[in-house]
Formats: C-alpha cells, sequence, structure tokens
C-alpha cells in the first residue's frame, strides 16, 4: 500500500473461517481480503494462471498431496512464485508439540485427571455411587500426576490448565448443581481432546528431509523451477523450526 501497489488476495482454508468477525475494523484491515473457508487445496475454484504469487504457511502440508501439487501449479500464472513454509519433523516446533502432545495424552488416559474427573461426575449424576467410591481411590495418583505436570511446564501448558481446572471443579463439587458440573468438565474433556488431535495432526504432517526431496521433485515434474529447499532456524536457540520451498513458474 504505501509503494501504491494493489495487491489481491484469496485467503483459503480448509476449516470453517472468518477473521473479519474477531477484528476491530475488517473493512479496512482486510480490505484487500477475501477469506474463504471449507476450501481445501487439492481443488481451488479458481481458473488457471490466476495468481502471481501461491503462499502457505504451516498449511500446505495438511493437504492430500499429489492433487495439491497439481492445483496449486494450475492456478499460478506464468512467472508466478510459490513460497511454502512447511513443519519439520525434527526441528524445535515439533520436538515442542511431542512434549505437550505426551503431557495432554497423561491428563487423558483412563485415569488421569481429565478423564478421571469426567467418569467421577458421570456417575455422580446418575447416582452411580459404588463407581464414585471405586474411582476415587485413583483421585490421589491424579492430583500427583498434576503437581508433577508443575514442575517447570512449558509455557502455556494445555495439560496442566486442564488438569488443574477439572481437580478443582471435583473438589468444589458441592457449590455447582450436578448437571452443570457434568457440563463443565465434559467441555473441557472435549476442548483437550480437541488440542490433543490438532498436536497429533501437526507431528504427523511434519515432513522429514526425504519428504522434502520428494515434494520438490513432484513440483519439478508438474513444471516449476524450483530452488534447494531451506531450512528455516531461530538463530537465537541454534534450531530448525521449519522449511522453506521456493519456486517459480517458467513463462508461457
Amino acid at each position: 500500500r504505501a509503494r501504491n501497489v494493489n495487491l489481491r488476495i484469496e485467503a483459503v482454508d480448509a476449516a470453517q473461517i472468518d477473521p473479519p468477525r474477531f477484528a476491530a475494523d475488517p473493512a479496512q484491515l482486510f480490505r484487500d481480503i477475501r477469506f474463504h473457508g471449507l476450501v481445501r487445496a487439492e481443488a481451488l475454484a479458481y481458473a488457471a494462471a490466476t495468481f502471481d504469487g501461491v503462499v502457505s504457511q504451516f498449511g500446505f502440508e495438511y493437504a492430500d498431496e499429489q492433487p495439491a501439487v497439481a492445483e496449486v501449479v494450475r492456478v499460478l500464472a506464468p512467472r508466478g512464485r510459490l513460497r511454502l513454509v512447511m513443519h519439520a519433523r525434527d526441528g524445535a516446533v515439533s520436538s515442542d508439540i511431542g512434549q505437550r502432545l505426551d503431557r495432554l495424552r497423561s491428563v487423558l488416559s483412563e485415569r488421569g485427571p481429565v478423564t478421571l474427573v469426567r467418569t467421577l461426575v458421570r456417575a455422580l449424576e446418575s447416582g452411580d455411587m459404588a463407581t464414585v467410591a471405586r474411582e476415587s481411590a485413583h483421585l490421589a495418583a491424579a492430583a500427583e500426576l498434576a503437581r508433577k505436570l508443575a514442575e517447570r511446564p512449558p509455557r502455556d501448558d494445555a495439560a496442566l490448565f486442564y488438569a488443574s481446572e477439572v481437580l478443582l471443579s471435583w473438589r468444589r463439587r458441592d457449590r455447582y448443581r450436578v448437571s452443570d458440573l457434568r457440563r463443565s468438565v465434559e467441555d473441557g474433556w472435549a476442548h483437550a481432546d480437541g488440542v490433543a488431535t490438532r498436536q497429533d495432526q501437526m507431528l504427523r504432517v511434519a515432513r522429514s528431509p526425504e519428504d522434502v526431496r520428494a515434494l520438490t521433485g513432484k513440483f519439478v515434474a508438474a513444471g516449476l523451477n524450483v530452488n534447494p529447499s531451506q531450512k528455516i532456524h531461530d538463530e537465537r536457540r541454534g534450531v530448525q523450526i521449519a522449511w522453506l520451498i521456493r519456486a517459480d513458474k517458467p513463462a508461457a
């Protein structure tokens, strides 16, 4: 805008997205951008050679690779540029997510705090006091797990948050109606499970060096000029965090 360059950005996502809904001034902030939810990279609703540039940061790797490559190349105009930033399998981000996922799995296990309290609340609401008594015997171990998770946790740790919240809710259960308590605990369990599912998906799609070489080969076969892939590093920590793939479409 400062250079008086007019850009039109078509932003697509496989999820149901609506960023303007959460912006204070969407008309100004997003005046050159249109968002399209529930659109997959494997099926882009654009004519061939529409775009001068195609970019993705931590998105392309979730697509079915071969049809997504074909679609990206199809909509890219001659002399158009492709830039992809992708999760690195052995990178620092994947390592961090792996640790967080292990912690979440521990609290979502059968006798982990989140699932245990859900079992207790369900039994309490149904009047199954035998199950309440039996499963209550595992509360001390669940609380001990939460205590260990609290020792130097990662920032914004979901496992510690959900474990602490549900255990506190159970201790204070007499303050709430049982139906309200159950809904709250069920929501907490579902949210924690959703976070774990997303983290697991991220780890599954993270690319190894061999994966990146295979992907660049597909872009070459589809007609793009591909530069050698690059590692994106966190220079402060000296660790890799992602891959960068750069390619260009030849002139017609």
